[in-house]
């Protein structure tokens, strides 16, 4: 006897069954079994729109993000009051690296949904991204209407401030999520880089040590050798000190050995290899590999942990004036070629790392910046490993003067540096390296300039012979490069 086939009923049943059993070996974290549970179900019920909402989430959590927001789609298709199905979709195109198409689908989780808290916030954090701060305001406004208690949000929205430079408002919010939450790793961080911002280092440098606390930082931190250096420093103390982040961090923070040394200590440094031929003519014992082990020593700390125990205000920071050399051999091998370059030497960097998170604002177009100098001057580019477009643009441009090689070292760019009558530059590492050769520098920098650069100013107490010209406009170079050209014109007397 031949068995029935099912109902259409019976199917339903069945779908729904499967359907509840997948959910709950999904709360077990019994993935491959939920998975295989909830494609069951859709074999019986095509149709079974939370079970295309729930495979998913279930591509979502293991990465499977194509697949995710296939079934995400499909549910929208079946049912296009899905809130939970839009909102899922806008997850997986951020992780997909679609933030306009994410955007599109938190705004439509919230016309389904409008107390939908984490759509509010999330898209907050897409509006900003794309450089919306005043409408990500907003955003996060509602978010906290919804949920006062939402810190996320709260913290989120503070970044938001900062962004827009409005720092004693970005400084409340902080505060104001350290006082529910203490711990808060992202707020106590934010903290320190708002204090430092606006001057208040007293505050900022103790706080600055929060950056420890993010495990990429962490895991960046040079092995421990010897316990912490909380100063002062004693005649003969031989102290450890590890540089940490980017070659300008190590650059610019490198002053604060001549500080220790005053103080009579000894001192070791481990810092990137690229820096030790010219960080050899520093007063210290020897510099050495990141990896190096260094038995002996009294204490240990990182170069950009120094201005706390130092006591380093924005009236106090040592060294202004230029601090390094370059090395004698590489002086005389740039003056030899730039015997045939009369000056006025000018030299050029219009982009950093492409690497850094920033790096996007930061930096700027070739053409844009040359379209801004005056003729009658050499202009040098000091551009490390320029891009294709712009090597063609170097080759054809008269007034550039092309360098006969790469550049090797930081010591064989300092000896360059020191050739030059002024470097234009954005906030990159040749930047400090010639402010720290003493150098004239014109620094372009973008709307949200670093903290180290504070606010409102167009000097720098980091470096006497480095003027600050500031983006008054996210995104907008060609107001700064007029004024630069300006400059030019008054300070060498140019003609158009």
């Amino acid at each position: 006897m031949t068995a029935a086939a099912p109902s259409s009923r019976d199917d339903t049943l069945a779908a729904e069954r499967w359907l509840r059993r997948g959910l709950r070996l999904h709360r077990r974290q019994q993935t491959e079994q939920a998975v295989a549970a909830l494609e069951r179900a859709l074999s019986y019920d095509p149709q079974l729109v939370d079970a295309m909402l729930w495979r998913g989430i279930l591509a979502y959590q293991q990465a499977e993000l194509a697949q995710a927001a296939h079934w995400f789609r499909q549910a929208i298709g079946h049912d296009p009051q899905l809130a939970a199905a839009h909102y899922n979709l806008g997850l997986t195109l951020e992780q997909l690296g679609q933030p306009t198409a994410a955007l599109h689908c938190y705004d439509a989780t919230i016309a389904l949904q409008p107390d939908h808290v984490q759509a509010h916030n999330n898209r907050a954090i897409l509006l900003l991204e794309l450089g919306h701060a005043e409408q990500a305001l907003a955003s996060y406004d509602w978010a906290l209407a919804l949920r006062p208690e939402y810190l996320e949000a709260r913290f989120n929205r503070g970044v938001a401030l900062a962004s827009l430079r409005r720092w004693p408002e970005a400084i409340q919010a902080y505060e104001t999520v350290l006082t529910l939450a203490p711990a808060h790793h992202g707020a106590r961080f934010a903290l320190a880089i708002a204090w430092l911002t606006v001057g208040d280092w007293a505050r900022g440098w103790p706080q600055y040590e929060a950056r420890w606390d993010y495990p990429a930082v962490a895991l960046a931190r040079l092995s421990r050798q010897a316990p912490e250096w909380v100063g002062p420093a004693c005649a003969g103390q031989h102290l450890l000190v590890d540089a940490e982040q980017g070659f300008g961090d190590t650059l610019q923070f490198s002053r604060f050995i001549l500080a220790l040394r005053a103080q009579g200590a000894r001192v070791t440094l481990r810092a990137q290899p690229t820096l030790h031929r010219l960080l050899a003519n520093l007063p210290v014992e020897q510099v050495l590999a990141p990896s190096a082990d260094v038995p002996g020593c009294d204490a240990q700390i990182s170069l950009m942990s120094l201005p706390a125990p130092l006591g380093i205000s924005t009236e106090n920071i040592p060294a202004a004036e230029g601090w390094l050399q370059a090395p004698a051999a590489s002086v005389t091998d740039w003056q030899s070629w730039l015997a045939t370059h009369p000056g006025p030497r000018i030299g050029l960097v219009w982009a950093g790392n492409p690497q850094h998170h920033q790096d996007a604002q930061r930096s700027l177009d070739l053409a844009l910046l040359l379209a801004a100098l005056p003729p009658g001057l050499t202009y040098i580019p000091l551009q490390k490993q320029p891009d294709s477009r712009d090597v063609s643009l170097m080759m054809t441009t008269p007034h550039l003067r092309n360098l006969p090689r790469a550049l090797t070292d930081f010591a064989d760019t300092a000896g360059l540096c020191q050739q030059l009558d002024l470097l234009i530059s954005v906030d990159t590492s040749v930047a400090h390296l010639a402010g720290a050769l003493g150098v004239p520098v014109w620094l372009l920098l973008a709307y949200h300039a670093d903290w180290r650069w504070l606010t409102d100013r167009d000097d720098t107490p980091w470096y006497q012979q480095t003027r600050l010209f500031r983006q008054q406009q996210a995104g907008h170079w060609l107001p700064v490069l007029q004024q630069v050209s300006a400059a030019l014109h008054a300070r060498f007397g140019t003609q158009d």
